[in-house]
C-alpha cells in the first residue's frame, strides 16, 4: 500500500492530502473501505491530491471538487474540477460523500452563507449519504442548524469538538522540516502562501496546541429524504427572497 500524503505543495495551494481529510474528518477504517466506488464531492479541496490518494489504497471513486478559487484541473486531485463559489450550486441527490475540510468557515464569511452551505450540502447528498466537515466551531452553528435539528430529531446536526490530538491528527517534526523543504521558492501572486505560519505552528504545537480540527461533523442522510428536502427547498426560497418582498409578506401576515 502507497504511503498517503499528508500535505503537498503545488504552484498556488497549500493542499491537504488524504491522510489530512481522513484524520480531521474521523473516518474509521469501515469509513475508509466504503469509499469504494463512490462519488465524492470536495468543498473547497484546492490542489489536494485526494483522487491519487484514494487510488493509491485501491480506492476507484468520482471525485468532484467545486472550489471558489481553484483554477488548474489535475487528475491527482479529482475528475472534475468546477471553479465556483459551492453555496451557488444546486444540486440534489447527487453526491455519496460530500467533505469539506476547513472550506466552510473561509468560504462563509457570514450567516447567509453559512446557512447556504448547509442547505446546499444535504441537498446535494444521496439517500444515505455522509456528509464530514471540520473547521472552526463557532462560525458553523447557525439558526438554520439549529432549526433543521428540532424539525429533524432524529437526523440531528450534531457538531463534535475536537480536541488537540496531536500525536494523531498533525505530523512529527521532521515531517514538517521535510515539508519545509519542499516549499516552492516563489509563491503564487494569486494566494498568498502561508505554508511556513502553518508548518511552524505544527512544529510547536508541543507549546501551544494547534487550532486546526476545532469540531469536527459527520451527518448521514436518512434512507428518504422526500420531507428533508422539502424543507430545505422552502428555506433556500425563504433566504433567496428579496427584502423588499420578505417585508411584504409579513405586512400580509399582520
Amino acid at each position: 500500500m502507497t504511503e498517503r500524503s499528508f500535505f503537498k505543495f503545488g504552484k498556488s495551494f497549500f493542499a491537504r492530502g488524504f491522510y489530512r481529510y481522513e484524520t480531521d474528518l474521523r473516518m474509521t477504517p469501515a469509513d475508509i473501505k466504503n469509499l469504494a466506488g463512490k462519488k465524492i464531492l470536495l468543498v473547497g479541496g484546492g490542489a489536494s491530491p485526494i483522487k491519487s490518494d484514494l487510488a493509491n489504497l485501491g480506492l476507484d471513486c468520482h471525485v468532484t471538487n467545486i472550489d471558489i478559487f481553484y483554477k488548474t484541473p489535475d487528475p491527482n486531485n479529482a475528475d472534475i474540477l468546477i471553479t465556483d463559489d459551492f453555496i451557488n450550486r444546486h444540486l440534489i441527490d447527487e453526491y455519496d460523500e460530500i467533505w469539506a475540510l476547513w472550506s466552510l468557515p473561509m468560504y462563509s464569511p457570514d450567516d447567509y452563507a453559512r446557512d447556504m452551505f448547509w442547505i446546499r450540502a444535504i441537498l446535494a447528498l444521496k439517500p444515505g449519504g455522509n456528509l464530514r466537515v471540520s473547521g472552526g466551531l463557532q462560525p458553523a452553528h447557525t439558526k438554520l442548524f439549529s432549526a433543521f435539528n428540532a424539525a429533524f430529531p432524529d437526523t440531528e446536526l450534531k457538531l463534535q469538538s475536537a480536541p488537540a490530538d496531536k500525536g494523531h491528527l498533525y505530523p512529527p517534526p521532521q515531517v514538517c522540516q521535510q515539508l519545509e523543504s519542499q516549499r516552492p521558492a516563489v509563491p503564487s501572486p494569486e494566494i498568498k502562501d502561508n505554508s511556513a505560519e502553518m508548518l511552524k505552528d505544527v512544529e510547536n504545537q508541543d507549546d501551544k496546541g494547534y487550532a486546526m480540527g476545532a469540531y469536527y461533523l459527520h451527518f448521514t442522510a436518512p434512507a428518504d429524504k422526500t420531507r428533508i428536502n422539502e424543507w430545505l427547498m422552502q428555506n433556500l426560497q425563504r433566504l433567496n427572497m428579496p427584502m423588499a418582498v420578505m417585508k411584504q409578506k409579513r405586512k400580509e401576515k399582520i
